[in-house]
């Protein structure tokens, strides 16, 4: 069920909705907070609006990837689906 949530990132808060357990949500802030911390320590004197806007790119980019692998994924489940059937036959 979706519900209204506050979620503090980079030391400030955000009001959203969502229907992710307390648990789930945690673990992406937890991610999101990761990710800043990893781009802050290469990126020495970021203004924190670009590092915050870099570690979008950065999880957008993760995104892409992993919706091309299981597209991926996906075709080769169906190449052997159709194998398999084939054998069955």
């Amino acid at each position: 069920m979706e519900r209204t949530v506050k979620i503090t990132v980079d030391g400030r808060d955000y009001w959203m909705r969502t229907d992710l357990s307390d648990e789930e949500l945690r673990e992406v802030v937890n991610y999101l907070e990761d990710k800043l911390d990893m781009l802050e320590k290469s990126t020495v004197g970021m203004p924190r609006e670009k590092l915050l806007l870099l570690a979008a790119l950065h999880l957008a980019l993760e995104l892409h990837q992993e919706r091309k692998l299981r597209g991926a994924a996906e075709d080769r489940l169906r190449e052997l689906e159709k194998r398999v059937e084939t054998l069955l036959l």
